[in-house]
């Protein structure tokens, strides 16, 4: 009787414990299908995004026909302070004796006053290729944060975390491209570029690039006319 009554025991404790260890797998399975569930899921929203990144899914809106229209609106920022250049450049001249001149003799001029005057325009640049910047990053984040909540919409947790590391990525590409932006407006405001460039311009104007005929003051609007057109295209290729 007591080795019956020891047997259905150990029976019954034994399928305790394998109950015990299956309960314990069954949890883990559960665990590791959720695992590789939300692993699918995350890794399906990084291919989307760099799928976007690349122009190969449109969300929302197309991004680069977007991001090309803004451009269009920096070039034609950069068409309308042209002629305020122009306008600016040409007051100074004809106001040269009035206002500018200092101690040097009649007929000659002072470089520096027609440096700062590009310096002048130029710097004002730089607050519409800022606002340029913040709009497309504006765009961009508007359609990654689209796709973060259609991938994470049912995901709580993981939508907040992926919308802080796009905002935190954003912020480090901004800052490098603010960086970019800031040196190559310091670079400009050296009012320099090198001969062949600027002559090249200069001829493609209609005027004749001979260095020792460039001294004379009636000349000025027309090479720094030349100069404002190999910034402008510098500030295209490197903005856009």
């Amino acid at each position: 009787m007591d080795g019956s009554c020891g047997a259905i025991s150990l029976n019954s404790n034994l399928k305790g414990l394998i109950m015990k260890h299956l309960n314990r797998y069954v949890l883990l399975c559960n665990v590791f299908i959720v695992f590789c569930f939300l692993l699918q899921v995350i890794t399906d929203f990084n291919e989307q995004i760099t799928q976007l990144s690349k122009g190969d899914i449109i969300v929302v809106e197309n991004l680069f026909e977007l991001m090309r229209r803004e451009f269009t609106v920096w070039m034609e920022c950069l068409k309308n302070a042209k002629s305020n250049y122009h306008k600016v450049v040409h007051q100074v001249v004809d106001e040269y004796d009035q206002k500018h001149r200092g101690s040097e003799l009649p007929g000659f001029s002072n470089y520096r006053v027609f440096q700062h005057v590009v310096q002048k325009l130029v710097a004002e640049l730089k607050r519409p290729a800022m606002m340029t910047l913040q709009t497309i990053r504006d765009m961009v984040q508007k359609q990654f944060d689209h796709l973060s909540k259609e991938n994470f919409k049912n995901y709580p947790y993981l939508q907040q975390v992926s919308k802080k590391n796009i905002e935190t990525v954003q912020e480090q590409q901004s800052n490098i491209v603010k960086a970019r932006i800031v040196e190559q407006f310091e670079m400009e405001m050296q009012v320099y570029t090198q001969d062949e460039i600027f002559n090249k311009i200069f001829q493609e104007e209609g005027e004749i690039a001979e260095g020792k005929d460039h001294d004379t003051r009636s000349k000025y609007p027309g090479l720094l006319k030349s100069y404002y057109e190999v910034q402008c295209s510098t500030s295209t290729v490197q903005y856009v």
